[in-house]
């Protein structure tokens, strides 16, 4: 409940990125990118844990549709159990290996104060 909502753009560093015509666009910067749901899997893997729900994703990514979320998390490719609305996805990320667009953002900003404010 102490999450902000919504998707980090790795360009500018504002959380204003929005799903538009299946592409995420930064409402700052006017980034586009098809794949900002990746990165923001690993920032909820990092703050939250190794599981999620498809609820999980659209209230973490501010994202509405049930539909567009079903679409995106299955083709991120991550491991899932149960079916239907009882379905868990499991991320798995490594440490080394997965988070260096973190230090891309650190340089953008190294002070990220709430809601993307600087």
């Amino acid at each position: 409940d102490e999450l902000i909502s919504g998707i980090v753009c790795y360009e500018c560093g504002s959380l204003s990125v929005r799903r538009i015509n299946r592409s995420w666009e930064c409402v700052q910067c006017g980034i586009r990118d098809r794949k900002a749901h990746i990165n923001a899997l690993k920032d909820y893997y990092l703050l939250c844990g190794d599981k999620l729900t498809n609820h999980d994703f659209r209230r973490f990514t501010g994202l509405e549709s049930e539909h567009a979320a079903k679409n995106l998390l299955s083709r991120a490719g991550l491991r899932h159990s149960g079916k239907t609305t009882a379905r868990v996805y499991h991320l798995d990320y490594n440490y080394n290996v997965d988070f260096n667009y973190i230090e891309k953002l650190q340089k953008l900003n190294p002070i990220v104060k709430h809601r993307g404010e600087y």
